[in-house]
């Protein structure tokens, strides 16, 4: 990647940061926050055999085992205090956003594009 590049990547990056700022400030949820963090024994007692549960079973109606392996790190790491699941969240959106960049990247050859989309999806409100 050239410096050019870089620097178009780091704005688009500073500006997915800029906008989901906020979230670090916001408390949980009800809409799913209670089912997935705050009543969730199988990721308040991150074991071998949760694990196994985690990749080996449907929760609340979905299959995500990253997700949920992620939530019961956070939850050992923090407890319930908001901030950290708020942060990593962040986080793997930003870390989205460049995914979605180097994918466009190799599937058109065309920066530009890449850019733009990965723009698009870095701020885009249905991430709220």
């Amino acid at each position: 990647m050239n410096k050019y590049l870089n620097k178009q990547l780091l704005i688009i990056l500073g500006i997915t940061t800029c906008i989901y700022f906020p979230i670090l400030i916001n408390q949980f949820t009800y809409y799913s926050d209670d089912v997935y963090v705050l009543n969730n024994v199988i990721i308040q007692n991150l074991s071998w055999h949760n694990i196994k549960y985690i990749f080996s079973s449907f929760f609340d109606g979905h299959y995500h085992p990253l997700t949920l392996l992620s939530l019961g790190f956070t939850y050992n790491l923090s407890g319930v205090s908001p901030f950290l699941y708020q942060f990593t969240n962040l986080i793997f959106h930003l870390l989205s956003t460049l995914l979605v960049y180097i994918l466009i990247e190799k599937l058109f050859k065309n920066r530009q594009l890449s850019l733009i989309v990965a723009l698009l999806f870095g701020i885009h409100p249905i991430h709220v």
